[in-house]
């Protein structure tokens, strides 16, 4: 594709990992992204039951299947982890970046970025740091289904044409966007997710799309939170915002833990 490319080296060090974690429990998207993410660096026994915990993880009570199209239910909990009403199920923002820093031992930090979103400047925060994983909270309405092929990504690049497939589905997820190709008329990123079903866990988005998953029209907020060793986080923030981004978490409609 004429293009320019940036891939994180962090994504290429970690596709592995990615893929034997594969699928997600059961509503445990960001606790998927924080095991990974703490599995990578060096941390020994994390798994998205213990990342749930510590974020503050509401199960909706009653159960719930996958929203998602042809994936079975996966309800291996080693855990017991706390009930809430369906509206108010899920993972904070604020509750997934506690879990990271405390279960690295205060090791990593996880800065909040709540936008402004644009296409822009989701291409610049995906191609800022490539040893920096991302994980963001977004609708999934939004965005192209994983299907989305060659040529359609590829009038993307060039023209701006947005003609790729409906979304897959729609609901409030936990994405890892990993990669930027910046084209004539567009950028497209590359984003990681939690089941083999979308795309084999791997789907291209126009970041215009990206964006507008971020910004959510669900009634809710999202965001992402850049994972950095703790001594570079208060420069992070800074240079986050000194390029115009709003560096504080985001209310997607889960309580927050408890402080402390």
């Amino acid at each position: 594709m004429s293009s320019t490319t940036v891939v994180t080296d962090w994504a290429e060090r970690t596709a592995e990992l990615h893929r034997g974690l594969m699928p997600q429990k059961d509503n445990l998207c960001g606790a998927f992204w924080g095991a990974l993410v703490l599995t990578a660096a060096g941390l020994d026994g994390v798994d998205q039951d213990l990342v749930a915990l510590e974020s503050g993880t509401l199960l909706p009570e009653g159960g719930e299947p996958p929203p998602l199209a042809g994936v079975e239910s996966r309800l291996d909990y080693r855990l017991r982890l706390p009930l809430a009403p369906r509206a108010e199920s899920g993972t904070s923002g604020r509750g997934l970046a506690i879990a990271i820093e405390r279960l690295s031992g205060g090791r990593l930090a996880a800065v909040p970025v709540a936008g402004p979103w644009s296409a822009e400047t989701v291409a610049d925060l995906v191609s800022l740091d490539a040893q920096m994983p991302l994980i963001a909270n977004v609708d999934t309405g939004p965005l192209w289904g994983a299907s989305a092929d060659r040529g359609q990504v590829q009038r993307h690049l060039d023209t701006g044409a947005d003609d790729g497939p409906a979304a897959d589905w729609s609901v409030g997820h936990f994405v890892n966007p990993v990669a930027v190709q910046r084209g004539r008329g567009g950028a497209v990123v590359t984003v990681r997710d939690t089941y083999p079903a979308l795309g084999g866990g791997v789907h291209l988005q126009p970041a215009s799309r990206f964006a507008a998953a971020l910004r959510r029209d669900d009634g809710r907020q999202g965001g992402v939170l850049c994972v950095c060793d703790a001594g570079r986080a208060d420069g992070l923030e800074r240079e986050l915002a000194a390029r115009g981004l709003q560096v504080r978490h985001w209310d997607n409609g889960t309580p927050e833990p408890p402080s402390g």
